[in-house]
């Protein structure tokens, strides 16, 4: 599946009332919060989907890069002030001076924000997938390596949203009959970025429930970054 990389702009009049790592929340409860923060005037956000030919072709760690760098490019107001990366180092071509957060998703609000509107879309991706490829469930695994996966894999071969040169794929040796079982629909394309402006100068109060704004209680600039796509 698809790897997907968001950038969010969250100004200071925004409900943060349930915010929190996307992964730490039930998914409910995370679709009510996409519905909160997507549709606020105040959450501007951009994002970008790097399918699984392109993961496949540049390696994981680069394509989240792209993903990073590509969603901040959406931005329709320019580049930021400045960006804090969820995770261990910054991509290039940024635009703006940039610090990584490890953790940054249970950390800093903004990035939090970003990471739910990260999981749900992609969620929501994996299970329009679901309709297209029912055998695999992508509906329930949302593209996970789990054991049922797994055996869908086995059974029917891999279907063309697949990475390949992922383990277990990239080693598994295939039943000849299965291995174009999967391959009779086209996959959706490559969805870019969309961008949505905001001013800036926009800043988060350092009491946001149950979050710090910068996991220390000091302000920073304007501007988060998260990457919170999920891998097969």
């Amino acid at each position: 599946g698809p790897r997907r990389g968001v950038a969010a702009v969250v100004g200071p009049g925004v409900d943060l009332e349930g915010v929190d790592d996307s992964k730490r929340i039930g998914e409910d409860k995370r679709e009510a919060l996409f519905e909160r923060l997507s549709r606020d005037p105040d959450v501007e956000w951009s994002a970008c989907i790097i399918d699984h030919a392109e993961i496949d072709r540049l390696n994981i760690l680069q394509s989240t890069m792209q993903a990073m760098t590509r969603a901040v490019a959406g931005l329709r107001w320019g580049a930021p002030d400045y960006v804090l990366v969820d995770g261990n180092r910054c991509p290039e071509g940024l635009g703006a001076p940039s610090e990584a957060v490890v953790k940054g998703d249970s950390k800093c609000a903004c990035i939090a924000v970003a990471s739910i509107l990260a999981k749900v879309t992609r969620d929501r991706l994996m299970r329009d997938y679901h309709k297209r490829w029912p055998q695999y469930n992508f509906a329930k695994h949302k593209g996970y390596g789990t054991k049922e996966h797994l055996a869908a894999i086995r059974e029917w071969g891999p279907c063309e949203i697949h990475r390949m040169s992922f383990a277990p794929l990239s080693s598994l040796v295939l039943p000849a009959a299965n291995a174009t079982a999967a391959a009779g629909s086209s996959s959706p394309g490559d969805a870019r970025g969309a961008g949505c402006g905001s001013s800036s100068s926009l800043a988060l109060p350092s009491g946001a429930p149950g979050l710090d704004y910068d996991g220390g209680g000091q302000r920073r600039p304007n501007f988060f970054l998260a990457d919170n796509s999920f891998e097969e």
